[in-house]
């Protein structure tokens, strides 16, 4: 039982340093860590003639640096983001050109119902102007977005290296482990839709280009402004839950419910945008480019509406927050 609880708390460390390590040298490292610590458990017991139990062990642990410490050792801190969020941000970085490149070939197929097809080449040469600079400037924001996010994580981590209790470290055990790479992902698109819906609501519509070059159509109605405020709640009380579960590097029953509850409330702000007033149309007057079909957005609702659910579904099976029904035979 010692030794398995010696072990245990091996694990919980290695995995703590590997989490903060680039993939490509994760595994090696890892395991020459999980060889050293448990050279270092028999050499002392050893020593001081004392059987290996999990008191020696925490000993050892508390005299080595702590997780974070430990894996600057191996990276170093000259980054302008550190390994632990690196992932993230390719990850981040990935997504975005997918949706701006997704953006820009709508609006070239729609362009070119517009003027036709013989100013194809003109319309590419415009969208690659534009495309472009966006996609250099959305990176650009992006970078600074995780740079700073990567300094507050190393101030918590400094903050905590003191004194650390190696009892502290998360379990490993697949539903427990927070994922980082998910929750800075989160967090970044969070703090990019509040901005947005705060201050640049006029983007979210439809752009096309024509002879007279760029035309932008705003989609949002004035009902959407009456969702600000439970979605700001919303998106502000996500990004605090995902700074948490960055600190604490695992889920607690506490961090579960409040995920739960989020859910929950994203979940009743769209039925409310369903069943109410539409908060994006486009009339068909303005639509006449595109045949003359109005455009709204109840539909892409229905379809974020039922992937939420399934989403909270699989989360509540994933960490058993479900009531299991006894059946008699």
């Amino acid at each position: 039982m010692k030794n398995q609880e010696n072990t245990d708390l091996i694990e919980r460390y290695v995995a703590a340093v590997g989490r903060q390590l680039p993939r490509r040298m994760r595994s090696d490292v890892e395991d020459e860590l999980r060889s050293s610590l448990q050279d270092m458990l028999e050499d002392r017991g050893r020593a001081l003639d004392r059987t290996t139990n999990e008191e020696l062990m925490i000993e050892i642990l508390r005299e080595i640096d702590p997780p974070s410490k430990m894996a600057a050792r191996y990276t170093g801190t000259s980054h302008l983001i550190g390994p632990r969020l690196y992932p993230s941000f390719l990850q981040a970085s990935w997504i975005l050109l997918v949706i701006l490149s997704v953006m820009y070939i709508i609006g070239l197929l729609m362009s070119l119902s517009e003027i036709g097809s013989g100013h194809v080449f003109t319309v590419i040469g415009e969208m690659l102007r534009s495309l472009i600079p966006s996609t250099l400037g959305t990176i650009g924001l992006l970078v600074v977005i995780f740079a700073l996010l990567d300094r507050v994580i190393m101030k918590v981590d400094k903050s905590e290296e003191k004194g650390w209790d190696p009892r502290k470290l998360p379990v490993v055990r697949a539903p427990n482990i927070v994922r980082t790479t998910g929750a800075v992902v989160q967090i970044v698109f969070a703090v990019a839709f509040m901005v947005v819906i705060n201050f640049f609501p006029q983007l979210i519509g439809i752009s096309y280009y024509t002879e007279g070059g760029w035309q932008h159509i705003s989609a949002l109605t004035p009902a959407f402004s009456s969702y600000l405020l439970p979605l700001n709640l919303l998106l502000g009380l996500d990004i605090l839950l995902n700074l948490v579960l960055l600190r604490q590097g695992e889920w607690s029953p506490m961090t579960r419910w409040a995920k739960v509850g989020l859910s929950l409330f994203g979940i009743a702000i769209l039925i409310a945008m369903i069943s109410g007033s539409p908060v994006a149309y486009l009339s068909p007057e303005e639509m006449e480019p595109y045949a003359g079909q109005d455009f709204d957005l109840g539909p892409l609702l229905i379809l974020i509406l039922i992937y939420q659910i399934y989403r909270l579904v699989r989360f509540l099976l994933r960490h058993g927050l479900y009531i299991r029904i006894p059946f008699k035979e």
